[in-house]
């Protein structure tokens, strides 16, 4: 069986493949908790589109603001209140 080495110890290609994988989920759950912090209630929000350009900057375009003036196409982050907001549900959530 083929060993990886991870500093000075050996490990099976195997645990080296679920060590990987963890550090990917704390990595992305790190990243959910960075972009909360940063963009506000718009990260979670049904209404909201999130846009990347050619160059890897993402805006946060409000799907509200499509109907309704009140709302900015583009708001200033992070968003502390909005009357908008809905939180999107996750694949997790239940539906009753």
């Amino acid at each position: 069986m083929p060993t990886v080495m991870a500093g000075a110890v050996l490990i099976s290609h195997e645990r080296a493949i679920l060590l990987g994988r963890r550090m990917a989920r704390r990595r992305a759950g790190w990243m959910a908790d960075k972009e909360r912090d940063h963009v506000g209630l718009c990260a979670h929000c049904r209404h909201v589109r999130r846009i990347k350009s050619d160059r890897g900057s993402i805006f946060y375009q409000c799907g509200l603001a499509r109907t309704d003036p009140n709302f900015s196409k583009y708001p200033a982050l992070p968003v502390i209140q909005c009357p908008g907001y809905e939180r999107a549900q996750s694949s997790g959530d239940e539906q009753s």
